[in-house]
């Protein structure tokens, strides 16, 4: 396949034994993750393709007040508010307005890297220690 693909680079190579992997991607949705919140654990739910859109649109609505410099008291406190909680909600159903309300700032900033992180699929440091030890080469036929 790869030889069609890529004839000179490829043409009478065999595929390796051994590679290095860089990504499984079915570890990525294999562990729910999850974060604990006033007490209770919520999970980060894995996204369908409507889902994603709706994230990366409430993303952009949090980018827009970073722009709008003016912006400052109560109005603008709860544009901000609408906004997380818009972030927030778009990857976890059972979050509340009330809750990201209450929130600490140091809260909502690392819920919102966790976050990111899960939609992009990162992996964690004992993640990426276990694919390593999993993973081998198919054995050719």
């Amino acid at each position: 396949m790869l030889g069609r693909i890529l004839p000179a680079r490829w043409a009478g190579q065999q595929p390796a034994k051994e590679f290095e992997p860089i990504a499984d991607l079915d570890a990525i949705i294999s562990r729910p993750k999850a974060f604990k919140l006033f007490g209770r654990w919520r999970q980060i739910k894995p996204l369908t393709t409507e889902e994603f859109l709706r994230y990366i649109n409430a993303v952009n609505r949090v980018m827009q007040l970073d722009s709008e410099a003016s912006s400052s008291g109560p109005e603008a406190a709860e544009k901000a508010l609408d906004a997380c909680f818009e972030v927030f909600a778009s990857v976890c159903d059972d979050i509340t307005r009330e809750e990201v309300g209450r929130m600490a700032l140091v809260q909502a900033t690392n819920l919102f890297g966790l976050i990111t992180e899960s939609v992009t699929g990162k992996l964690s440091e004992d993640e990426k220690k276990n694919l390593l030890k999993t993973q081998r080469a198919p054995e050719s036929a």
